[in-house]
């Protein structure tokens, strides 16, 4: 880890890591806790539609995770939680300067719980409801995302800096657009995110 890059292996893991994956592209990132033993306590869609027969997927041999029905606060392997992409961890307690030279949603100048701490917060939202994954509410794109949830389990606050970033970049656009076309991009910018929330 560094200035440039936030990428870690997984020997460098430690239980109690904020970590989390970019998806399209940089567009966004998938948060989660790592809690030891190659698991990862993420929190994803609990709205998403389950998978028609025609574009299901197996469950994974590694943990048992079901994409095809599983949804909300979930406990996998960090395969199903990487699904491909590269792992980086989350700082915290950084300098000002370092926070401001790094991308929105990597680092913050916070201070976090021990890495205990943090694994028992998590577990005990994943344990609040196994069978739904509703321990930490109902999903929300803008107000209660998988960075909300790594972010309250590390440091007892629901941030989301991505969430953050894309309201600001609605207002912009609503700003500096008409009432109709900002509010189709304000749409199109939504729909992008909540399409690909996991």
């Amino acid at each position: 880890m560094g200035i440039l890059s936030n990428r870690i292996s997984r020997e460098e893991l430690r239980a109690g890591d904020h970590i989390y994956a970019y998806r399209r592209g940089h567009t966004f990132s998938h948060h989660g806790i790592y809690v030891g033993k190659d698991l990862v306590i993420h929190f994803t869609s609990t709205n998403d539609p389950i998978n028609s027969s025609s574009s299901r997927e197996p469950p994974c041999e590694k943990c048992g995770h079901d994409p095809n029905t599983k949804r909300g606060v979930l406990r996998t392997c960090i395969n199903c939680f990487l699904k491909g992409h590269r792992l980086l961890r989350f700082e915290y307690e950084v300098s000002r300067l370092h926070f401001i030279s790094k991308h929105k949603g990597t680092c913050s100048t916070e201070c976090c719980y021990a890495n205990e701490e943090t694994i028992r917060r998590a577990t005990e939202i994943f344990n609040k409801d196994k069978v739904h994954g509703k321990g930490f509410g109902d999903y929300d794109l803008l107000d209660n995302n998988c960075e909300n949830f790594a972010s309250y389990c590390k440091r007892g606050t629901p941030v989301s800096e991505q969430a953050l970033k894309a309201m600001g970049i609605a207002a912009a656009s609503s700003s500096t657009d008409t009432q109709t076309s900002s509010t189709s991009k304000t749409a199109m910018l939504l729909s992008f995110f909540s399409s690909k929330s996991s």
